[in-house]
């Protein structure tokens, strides 16, 4: 019987199995280790083979260009943001559920959200177009956000939870310990339905 993980040995030297399943997670994962690393501008089919040790072909059958590897950093970050959301609404039935939730998933700083937005790095860089998949999700969550509840007060809200997470991506002043907890504990207060 074959086995159902791959042996990879790293330039490093390191040996690391994984299921065999998991390859293409495992070059995006890479891509987005390059590109913290590295820079976006680093990003290229034979950095990820030497990240990964990986035959060029193994590389080329799952991303054959590079654009097809930038769209599936972006589509793989934003799956597992709105993952997130979906995990941070689980038992807030409240009214601005979802705007919390999107606040939360916006302030998460656990792997592998955090990791995985430096996709949105490398597709500024290199594939502008690509723009279009996150532009196209944010104008939803921009709608989901503002449903059934103040339509300033919801925007503000998730221009500022946006403002939060380009802020600590691009490392532009972003607010630290105390503050930030106090910025996002601000935030979901005010991501309430006003007492009448």
């Amino acid at each position: 019987m074959a086995s159902q993980y791959l042996t990879v040995y790293r330039p490093d030297g390191i040996l690391s199995s994984m299921p065999k399943k998991s390859n293409r997670d495992f070059l995006l994962t890479a891509a987005n280790t390059i590109v913290q690393r590295d820079g976006a501008e680093r990003l290229t089919l034979d950095a990820l083979v030497r990240e990964t040790a990986m035959s060029k072909g193994g590389v080329l059958y799952h991303f054959p260009t590079k654009e097809a590897l930038l769209k599936a950093m972006i589509e793989n970050w934003i799956e597992g943001f709105e993952a997130s959301i979906q995990t941070n609404l689980e038992g807030d039935t409240l009214p601005w559920a979802w705007l919390r939730a999107f606040i939360k998933s916006s302030a998460d700083e656990g792997p592998p959200l955090q990791t995985n937005s430096l996709a949105l790095l490398a597709v500024i860089a290199h594939a502008h177009d690509l723009l279009e998949l996150v532009r196209g999700h944010a104008e939803t969550w921009q709608q989901q956000a503002a449903n059934d509840v103040d339509p300033a007060k919801a925007t503000l809200l998730r221009l500022a939870a946006d403002g939060l997470f380009w802020a600590e991506l691009l490392n532009m002043a972003p607010p630290t310990g105390i503050l930030r907890t106090q910025v996002i504990d601000l935030m979901l207060e005010l991501a309430k339905e006003d007492p009448s």
